[in-house]
C-alpha cells in the first residue's frame, strides 16, 4: 500500500543511489493511487541527486495501430510531464525491448533522471 508509510518504507526512504524501472511506470501509472504518488514513491527511495533509469513503451512505435501484444505505451511529452515535478531529466533516448514474443523491435523510451 503506497498510501501510508510503513516501518519498512521508512527504513528504505532515501537509501538508494540508483533506481532501475523496467516497465513499472508505464504499467502502474493508471493505478487508482495515481501517477503522482507512484513518482513520489520512486523519488522517496532515492537519495538526493540519486539517479533513476526508466524504460517505458514508446507511443511513436505504432501510432494508430492497435496491438494485442506488447507493453503499454507513453509519449515523450507524458514522460517529461510526469517526472519533471520531482526529477531533472538528464536524457531520453529511443531503444527497443528485447525479443520477447510480440515485442520484437518494439521501441521504448530509455530515460535517465536525477532526483532533485
Amino acid at each position: 500500500d503506497m498510501s501510508e508509510a510503513t516501518p519498512l518504507a521508512d527504513q528504505l526512504r532515501g537509501k538508494f543511489d540508483f533506481l532501475f524501472d523496467l516497465q513499472v511506470f508505464h504499467v502502474l501509472r493508471h493505478h487508482p493511487l495515481g501517477e503522482a504518488r507512484l513518482i513520489d514513491c520512486m523519488a522517496e527511495l532515492l537519495k538526493p541527486k540519486g539517479y533513476a533509469l526508466v524504460i517505458a513503451g514508446w507511443t511513436g512505435a505504432h501510432a494508430g495501430e492497435m496491438r494485442e501484444i506488447g507493453p503499454p505505451v507513453v509519449s515523450k511529452r507524458e514522460v517529461l510531464a510526469s517526472f519533471s515535478r520531482r526529477f531533472d531529466i538528464i536524457k531520453i533516448e529511443t531503444g527497443v525491448f528485447d525479443t520477447t514474443e510480440g515485442y520484437e523491435g518494439f521501441p521504448c523510451h530509455m530515460c535517465l533522471l536525477r532526483r532533485r
